[in-house]
């Protein structure tokens, strides 16, 4: 089970924007080769423990996912408030934030 849950990332985002960003571009690099790599290793497998394989795999990226889906709608809100300068404009805010957490559990209650 993933331990960063939305509230962690988004204090974490805060804490370390400027530490994280110069490391996105090396990260991305990474996680795509591994993934890829990952993918095509997995394909050599039985069938069986191929699958067995990919629905763990799968399940801990959809987790991990749910996470950060859920703290970028945090944040977006957070900003959007931030940024607000009347009731109406916090309405929206909310609305979108209501509308995004819905599609979040739309796609998770599948």
């Amino acid at each position: 089970m993933n331990t960063l849950n939305p509230d962690l990332i988004r204090e974490r985002v805060k804490l370390a924007s400027n530490e994280e960003i110069p490391l996105l571009p090396n990260r991305r690099k990474t996680a795509t080769e591994a993934f890829n790599g990952f993918i095509k290793t997995a394909a050599a497998l039985s069938p069986q423990k191929r699958d067995a394989l990919l629905s763990m795999f799968y399940g801990a990226i959809a987790e991990t996912t749910f996470n950060y889906f859920a703290c970028a709608h945090g944040l977006r809100a957070s900003e959007g408030l931030e940024k607000s300068q009347s009731l109406e404009q916090n309405a929206r805010v909310m609305d979108e934030l209501r509308n995004g957490l819905s599609h979040i559990a739309h796609i998770y209650g599948e």
